[in-house]
């Protein structure tokens, strides 16, 4: 009697792959630059075939634009809650501010902050 194996690749929910595609690239963009980077190279990074890839995101743009808003996201919450902290002065909250924003922009690389200025 034959049996058909089933594998089970994940037991995370459908767009759970679709995270971890964004957050390679994130990754791969932030280190090498987003002209540098190609769709073979974070797919190699996952493990995945680029046909699955593909499944999950429709390019490169894609993946730069769901970047930029989970950063812009990520970003917005840090400064609303350092603007909202209750009993915190407003110098302290700029210095905060500041502190917050050179972290975020230190996360860039030369060959990242070279395809920006292009």
């Amino acid at each position: 009697m034959k049996t058909n194996k089933v594998l089970l690749v994940s037991d995370k929910p459908p767009g759970h792959l679709s995270g971890r595609i964004v957050e390679a690239a994130r990754r791969r963009f932030l280190e090498y630059g987003f002209v540098r980077v190609t769709m073979d190279d974070i797919a190699a990074d996952l493990g995945i075939s680029k046909a699955t890839l593909y499944k999950n995101i429709s390019g490169k743009d894609d993946l730069l634009k769901r970047i930029v808003r989970s950063m812009l996201g990520s970003i917005q919450s840090r400064i609303l809650a350092i603007v909202e902290a209750p009993g915190v002065p407003a110098a302290e909250k700029l210095a905060r501010l500041f502190s917050a924003l050179s972290e975020e922009l230190g996360r860039l690389r030369p060959a990242m902050a070279r395809d920006i200025q292009k």
